[in-house]
């Protein structure tokens, strides 16, 4: 459906995927945005649209491109994916490190970046790996204003 679209990946993330060694459970030739027509590295964060409505916040650490989603809707206000920021609410309420991570030192930094975006702007948190807050979700084709 979006053939022509822009991929917008971080610039280390195609690196690290096709790295050598290849990095574990990683079989980058199968990953179809590493071979999008359109895909467009990154370096560091990026407004999208230059409004400040959706903006790609770098935080690695699960990878070293991993980011997490800052979208902020006109009515519900900010909101705050976690990417793999977090992988459990249990991740987030703890601060922990899941052993899968690339880096530990970084998984930290990111998480501290990720709390202090939420204590500045009042973002409502939404964990993407965690059922409970998918559930809390309009069911498509839905969605939160």
């Amino acid at each position: 459906m979006f053939k022509d679209a822009a991929f917008l990946i971080s610039a280390a993330e195609p690196a690290w995927a096709r790295g050598n060694p290849t990095p574990f459970g990683v079989e980058a030739p199968s990953i179809a945005p590493l071979n999008a027509a359109r895909l467009e590295p990154l370096e560091g964060d990026r407004d999208v649209f230059g409004d400040g409505t959706v903006q790609i916040l770098r935080a690695p650490g699960h990878t070293p491109g991993s980011a997490m989603l800052l979208v902020r809707l006109p009515k519900s206000g900010p909101v705050l994916l976690s990417g793999d920021v977090f992988h459990t609410r249990e991740n987030y309420e703890k601060n922990l490190v899941p052993g899968v991570n690339t880096s530990r030192a970084e998984s930290l930094a990111s998480s501290q970046r990720f709390r202090g975006v939420v204590a500045n702007t009042d973002a409502r948190v939404v964990i993407q790996h965690a059922p409970g807050d998918f559930a809390s979700l309009p069911a498509f084709p839905e969605y939160p204003d």
